[in-house]
């Protein structure tokens, strides 16, 4: 059976919070990585937000927890 999710576009200050805190957690400034005028979206899943930048999974979040994810992002 195939799992439901819901994908949408974070606002930018959605994206930037999330960057906030996943750069706190992981002692990296992500946003001096990434480029600011990436596409930002979350997928909703059953067990996780995976979050995407330009549609790559860079980011998930369980159990509020937010963690890079093992993709390798060529920018």
């Amino acid at each position: 059976m195939p799992e439901k999710y819901r994908r949408y576009f974070l606002k930018g200050k959605e994206a930037k919070l999330l960057l906030n805190k996943a750069s706190e957690r992981i002692g990296v400034d992500l946003r001096q990585i990434l480029n600011f005028k990436m596409k930002a979206e979350l997928v909703e899943t059953e067990f996780a937000e995976i979050y995407l930048f330009n549609d790559k999974p860079l980011l998930a979040k369980a159990e509020e927890k937010i963690f890079p994810t093992l993709f390798s992002a060529n920018f």
